[in-house]
This record gives structure tokens, C-alpha cells and sequence, in this order.
């Protein structure tokens, strides 16, 4: 019974190192190298086998046993062909190829780097460390970046200049995170039905002033779909510095649902600066949405200047694709004159087929046969590419220069092309 105890008290003192190891040391001297057999729980009173090098397996009793550790089995074999391997560069280079197909890395650099002390010029071996030639000398990657004049920064190589910009925007970063929880918590006093809550959120809220609370800002109210919280999400931007609250409310100018959302958004992109929203603006010009394109010229029309006048001019007409749903016997013209059908034309009443015999249906004609038929018209979708005259454009132009063209591209570049030969200048609005 004595024993049972001693055997549980002394494998629960040294079961974290001895399930984990193939080295035992043992109490009255020496050691056991090789593989520990079975994995031994507390209370177990069977005794702990070591399968050595040999093949032999060697079986000990928990309380002979001073301390254990894990290796790989290679280990003993390299400890082994390391007393017997001469410190000469052949040598040791195929010690430590032996230790890389083993996978023993540590013991490998410490050959290669004992092939060094022997032979400082061993390519293989400078190879193999992660050195470098470079200008006559071998480098390791570290002395390599610095000798570029680069600096470490935790873990990455960097331009000293820019050090303190990944600081301060490391530094920025963490001031962000530290907004999220306040931030949700305002809006959840303001969404909540408590009178009180709801005035001391929103005042909160509106006293915002730190840059760093932007992105807590805008996804908290990420998903609020409601007209009213949408035009608060433009007040708070509108006094936070920063090119994050900014960024967002271009984006809301040019994107959102709400008529009033986008004028409120526009207003604070000119009170924040009209001319770094230019590139934003002029981008959406070429956008392939053509609601884009006529909110942009409406916003450089409010707040543009001489520089934006081209680029409208090259929005007055812009064309846009469209998928379309159109009938499946859709009959039509293809660019090169030749009429296409997907009916039989015996199925067309006469006076059509007359007049797309005739040419006087230039763009075909979709027939709808369904009710002759009694059955559902199939249907196929199509993209069709549309021209569209964009009339908000047209009024950003007229607004700036105090013309009308039209839509008559030609006519304004001709004038545009006059102006600029002339000292006469378009009128300019300027911001208010």
C-alpha cells in the first residue's frame, strides 16, 4: 500500500516532463535515452518502460527517476556521430547535411557554423546560414538591410523617415479602438426608450470632436436605416477632423438613399474643404452608374471651379449598359444590316413582316404572340448599351460658366477652346 502511494505522490511530481521526454535521469546516477513507452496517468501504478537505441526496452519505477525530457529519437544518433565526426570542413558539412534530413536545425547551423571557423569563405555554407554576397562580402539578411540603410521595426524592415508615421499610426489605431465601446453605447441610449438616456446620448454624440473616434462613429451607425439617425451620422462627421470622417461623407454625398442625407453630407464636404473632394468626385463622373454620375456633377456644381469644367464636359453624355428582360422572339437588325429573328416569320402578323421587309423597323420589333397563342411569352435577358444626357451635368456647367450649350459636346469644346485663347475666364463660383 506504501508503495501504491509513493508511486502516485512521485509520478504526479514528474509526469509534465516525463510523458513529454525521451531522456530519463535517474535518482542513483545516469540516464535512460530513448522513447518512453505509453503515456502514463497520475495513479498509475505500472511501472514506466524506455525503449533505448539498442532495442532493448528498460523498465523503472517512478520513485528511481530524478527528472525527464523530451528529444527526438535522432538526437541520441547525433550525439553519437558528433563524438565521432573530426572537425575538418568535409566532415562536419556532412554532420550537418545529416542533421537537416533529420530535422534537427539547431545542431545543423552549429556544424555549418564550425565549417566557417575552418573555412571563413565557404560559400555553401554562408549559403545554407542565410547569408548574402553582396559587394565583395558575404551579409546576413540583417547586415544586408542595414547596410541599405534600413532600420527593424518590429519584425519588419523600414525606411528610418517612416518609423515615427507607424508609430503615430500604430498610436492612432489604438486611440480608434478605444472609441467602439463608448460610441455603441451612446447610440444604444439614443435607440432606447428612455427620454433621459436619449438627450444625454445625443449630446454626447454631437460634442464628438477627436479625429480618432470616426471609425467608431461609422460603424456603429452602419446599419441605422432611419432618415433621422442617418442625417445625425452627418452632423457628428461633419465636426470630426480627419480624412476618415471625410472620406465617409463623400461617399454618403454621392451614395446614399435619402435626398436629405445626401444635401446634409454635401454641405458638410464643402464646410470640411470643397477642393480635396475633387478626386472623389471627378472619379464618380466616370462612374458606370449613371445616378453617380449625375449626383457628381451636381456637387461640382455647387462647389467647383475652372478645373472641373473639362471633365463635365465629358460628362454631358455618357453611355451606361442595362440588362434588360426582352421577349424570346425579339426580331432586330444587327450592325452590319442583316435582319435577326427568333421566329418563324409566318408567325408575324403580315403588316409587321411588311414593314421589316421594307426597312421601316430599323431596330426590329418585339412581338408579343402570347395571347394567339394561349401561352406565356418566354422571356431572355439582354444588356443593351443606352446614351444619356445627363442634365444635372448640363447644370453644374451652366452654373459655373454662365452658358448653355445643350448637350452639344462639339459646341462646348469649341467655346471651351475659344476661352482659352482669349483673357476672358468663365464664371467661378467660389465656396462659400
Amino acid at each position: 500500500m506504501r508503495n501504491c502511494w509513493i508511486w502516485g505522490l512521485t509520478l504526479a511530481a514528474i509526469l509534465p516532463t516525463a510523458v513529454a521526454a525521451d531522456v530519463v535521469q535517474l535518482r542513483a546516477g545516469g540516464k535512460l535515452a530513448g522513447e518512453i513507452q505509453g503515456a502514463p496517468r497520475n495513479g498509475d501504478t505500472t511501472p514506466i518502460t524506455v525503449k533505448t537505441l539498442s532495442g532493448a526496452s528498460v523498465t523503472v519505477a517512478p520513485e528511481s527517476v530524478e527528472s525527464a525530457r523530451r528529444r527526438k529519437i535522432a538526437y541520441e544518433e547525433y550525439e553519437r556521430r558528433a563524438a565521432d565526426t573530426p572537425n575538418t570542413v568535409e566532415d562536419q558539412l556532412q554532420l550537418a547535411d545529416w542533421c537537416r534530413n533529420n530535422g534537427l536545425s539547431n545542431p545543423r547551423r552549429s556544424h555549418l557554423r564550425r565549417v566557417l571557423a575552418l573555412d571563413p569563405q565557404h560559400a555553401a555554407a554562408r549559403k545554407a546560414l542565410g547569408y548574402t554576397r553582396h559587394g565583395g562580402q558575404w551579409m546576413t539578411h540583417d547586415e544586408l538591410m542595414s547596410s541599405r540603410g534600413l532600420v527593424k521595426h518590429k519584425g519588419k524592415w523600414v525606411l528610418p523617415q517612416e518609423v515615427p508615421f507607424i508609430e503615430q499610426a500604430a498610436a492612432e489605431t489604438e486611440a480608434e479602438k478605444q472609441w467602439y465601446k463608448q460610441v455603441r453605447k451612446w447610440f444604444g441610449w439614443i435607440t432606447s426608450d428612455d427620454p433621459a438616456r436619449q438627450s444625454e446620448g445625443l449630446a454626447e454624440l454631437r460634442n464628438l470632436r477627436e479625429a480618432t473616434a470616426a471609425p467608431a462613429v461609422i460603424r456603429t451607425f452602419q446599419k441605422a436605416g432611419p432618415e433621422p439617425l442617418r442625417l445625425l451620422l452627418v452632423e457628428i462627421l461633419t465636426n470630426l477632423d480627419g480624412p476618415r470622417a471625410f472620406d465617409r461623407l463623400i461617399e454618403l454625398s454621392l451614395m446614399d438613399d435619402f435626398d436629405s442625407v445626401r444635401d446634409a453630407s454635401l454641405r458638410g464636404v464643402k464646410r470640411r474643404g470643397s477642393t480635396a473632394a475633387f478626386p472623389a468626385y471627378l472619379k464618380a463622373l466616370r462612374s458606370e452608374n449613371n445616378r453617380l454620375v449625375n449626383r457628381a456633377g451636381a456637387a461640382l456644381g455647387q462647389m467647383g471651379d475652372d478645373t472641373v469644367i473639362d471633365p463635365l464636359i465629358e460628362a454631358l453624355v455618357t453611355r451606361h449598359q442595362y440588362k434588360i428582360r426582352v421577349p424570346a422572339n425579339m426580331v432586330g437588325q444587327t450592325p452590319d444590316g442583316r435582319m435577326i429573328q427568333a421566329v418563324d416569320p409566318s408567325m408575324l402578323p403580315p403588316e409587321i413582316a411588311q414593314q421589316l421587309a421594307t426597312g421601316q423597323l430599323p431596330y426590329g420589333v418585339a412581338f408579343d404572340n402570347s395571347s394567339s397563342v394561349g401561352l406565356k411569352q418566354p422571356m431572355r435577358p439582354v444588356v443593351v448599351k443606352q446614351d444619356e444626357k445627363n442634365t444635372a451635368v448640363l447644370e453644374a456647367l451652366t452654373l459655373l460658366t454662365g452658358e448653355n450649350y445643350g448637350f452639344d459636346e462639339g459646341a462646348w469644346r469649341r467655346w471651351r477652346s475659344s476661352l482659352k485663347s482669349s483673357v476672358v475666364s468663365p464664371r467661378s463660383r467660389s465656396n462659400p
